[in-house]
Formats: C-alpha cells, sequence, structure tokens
C-alpha cells in the first residue's frame, strides 16, 4: 500500500490513478501526516459494496424477524409522521425530490 500527499496526488493524478486500476495499488492520501482516504481499484470497491449489502440486508432480515416476534401492529408511513411531527410531504414535493435524484 502506498502512503502520499494529497498535494502530490493532485499533481500526478493519472499516474496514481493507473498504479490503482492497472497495478493492483491501494493508494492511502494523507494530509499533515494524517490518513484521510484511500483510492482502491473498482474491483475491491465493488468487494467492499457488496459486502456492506450483505450486512444491510442481514439486519434487515433481523430487524424484520425481531418486529415480527414482537407481534405489535405496522404503523403507516404517514401515521409515524405525524406521530413524529413531521410535515406530511406534498405530491408536488414528493416529484420535485425524485427529480433531483
Amino acid at each position: 500500500m502506498t502512503r502520499i500527499p494529497v498535494t502530490r496526488a493532485r499533481k500526478t493524478l493519472s499516474d496514481v490513478v493507473s498504479h490503482v486500476a492497472f497495478g493492483g495499488e491501494r493508494v492511502v492520501l494523507s494530509r499533515n501526516g494524517k490518513d484521510l482516504a484511500v483510492i482502491v481499484s473498482m474491483e475491491v470497491y465493488r468487494r467492499i459494496e457488496a459486502a456492506e449489502d450483505r450486512a444491510d440486508l442481514a439486519d434487515l432480515e433481523r430487524a424484520k424477524r425481531a418486529f415480527e416476534e414482537s407481534g405489535e401492529a405496522a404503523i403507516p408511513y404517514e401515521v409515524a409522521r405525524k406521530r413524529l411531527g413531521l410535515e406530511p410531504r406534498s405530491h408536488a414535493a414528493r416529484r420535485k425530490r425524485r427529480r433531483r435524484s
């Protein structure tokens, strides 16, 4: 694993990306001696994302089982928003938000 300052990475970004993408290196970016970020290949990034997705799905399944075992009734979304004191969203606001995504 290579560790370089952000200022050097900025000047040699093309080379850094090539080392990561084609050389399989991982590059740690630092500033003032503190590690800030890591540049990794798409292959590594996809493995990280897949692992996070599996963990999220496992959390969801645990939460579903806990809810089912609790015997509590589900609360509709709009009722939950109202109980929490949140403003109901208008149809136009939902449509506008979707367009930005």
